[in-house]
């Protein structure tokens, strides 16, 4: 109730009015809305597991915004004022926050464990190695002749998830493989040789050749 008061004649009355209702601080609901990858905290939001919360009009909020490991903070809606993970809301109305997490763009890993086995009977390398990663398009294989002017060379593009390819050779020869995205490419994975040993028919096949030529 509150009380009145007036003078009269140098008397001063005083009244009790017991209709009158203070007024209650008008409240808001701020509410956050949020994908995979990442927290919103603030007072009273945990966003997570708690994503609302009312605030007493007048004053400012701040919301933070935490990317998890392996994410970044996309987009975000709703605030008043927005820098660098800080979101400021002015409390005069309902808000209503929308944040979108993305995961970082990042290359593939390397992929390691390259092996390479040479059969002799039909000049077949037979190439197996392990996929280290989840986000590949996928693998690129090289492959170098053994002597010192040599330089690596592409022999094929694989698909995504491809752990094994099968060459062919007559001579010594290295390869190696890496993984790659639309990010770019992964580091390579250990080299693997085979040494081919070549008959001596073989040399005297190649030089009757050459002498003909």
């Amino acid at each position: 109730m509150n009380i009145l008061f007036w003078e009269n004649n140098g008397f001063v009355a005083v009244v009790l009015n017991p209709y009158y209702l203070p007024i209650s601080p008008q409240s808001y609901a701020t509410t956050v809305t949020k994908n995979t990858g990442g927290i919103i905290t603030g007072e009273g939001i945990s966003c997570g597991n708690d994503c609302s919360e009312n605030y007493l009009s007048g004053g400012q909020k701040i919301l933070t915004i935490t990317p998890e490991m392996g994410y970044q903070i996309s987009s975000v809606t709703g605030c008043d004022i927005y820098s660098s993970g800080q979101c400021t809301l002015n409390i005069n109305s309902a808000k209503n926050i929308n944040v979108v997490f993305a995961v970082v763009p990042t290359p593939p890993l390397a992929p390691n464990g390259l092996s390479a086995i040479y059969s002799s009977k039909n000049k077949r390398v037979s190439l197996r190695w392990n996929d280290n990663s989840n986000n590949e398009i996928g693998f690129r294989l090289e492959k170098k002749e053994y002597g010192a002017r040599t330089s690596w060379v592409q022999i094929a593009t694989l698909g995504p998830g491809i752990i094994n390819y099968v060459d062919s050779t007559e001579s010594s020869v290295s390869y190696r493989v890496r993984a790659y995205n639309e990010y770019g490419n992964s580091g390579y994975s250990n080299e693997a040789s085979v040494n081919v040993i070549r008959k001596f028919t073989d040399h005297i096949s190649a030089y009757a050749v050459k002498l003909l030529e």
